[in-house]
């Protein structure tokens, strides 16, 4: 959605995910260099988004403690 954004002329458009990156079977971080830094994805809480209460306000509300299999949630923001 990222890439259809940008193509669409939206070039500040950034996509988040919860939790943590999950593209490489074993982060390079230790050696300070992300061998893919153009798809990696950030958690939105690294940045101060509360999740938590943007998901109410969408009417998806996140229940705590999550019982069974979490459901996966990310955001794309869009300029």
């Amino acid at each position: 959605m990222k890439k259809t954004a940008f193509n669409e002329g939206f070039t500040f458009a950034v996509a988040f995910v919860n939790g943590s990156c999950r593209l490489c079977e074993k982060c390079n971080v230790e050696k300070g260099i992300c061998i893919h830094s153009n798809m990696a994805r950030i958690p939105e809480h690294a940045v101060g988004i509360n999740m938590k209460k943007t998901a109410a306000e969408a009417e998806m509300p996140l229940v705590f403690p999550i019982k069974g299999q979490p459901e996966p949630m990310s955001i794309l923001l869009i300029d």
